[in-house]
């Protein structure tokens, strides 16, 4: 069975839109914040042999309510090293990362959210 509500009032609709653009706002800032955490404990673990690929470790825009934290296209090895090949051992730090500091993470989007509802 589907209910279908239709809400005819303009006042009400404008109000839904601004709070769906101020909750996608708040939601790519929450996703931002946590990333960085993430990326500054992964600057400390990557591995350091000229100190390059821990400099140009990026966090991407937001695409589909997801976000990335990587290397940039110039320091592709760096995916090599995190996951390894058939002549190279991983050497992750990506991972390490992101489970050491998993929550801090959520405390700090969730400490995000919480700015917004008040």
């Amino acid at each position: 069975m589907t209910i279908k509500i239709i809400v005819k009032d303009k006042e009400i609709i404008e109000k839904l839109k601004k709070m769906e653009n101020q909750i996608i706002k708040v939601m790519g800032k929450a996703l931002e914040e946590s990333a960085e955490i993430v990326r500054e404990e992964a600057f400390i673990k990557a591995p350091k042999r000229r100190g390059e690929l821990a400099r140009k470790l990026m966090i991407s825009k937001i695409k589909h309510s997801s976000i990335d934290i990587g290397p940039d296209k110039e320091s592709f090895y760096g995916r090599f090293l995190e996951l390894g090949t058939v002549k190279l051992s991983a050497r992750p730090f990506l991972r390490p990362a992101l489970d050491s500091k998993k929550s801090e993470v959520i405390a700090k989007f969730i400490e995000v959210i919480k700015r917004f509802i008040k």
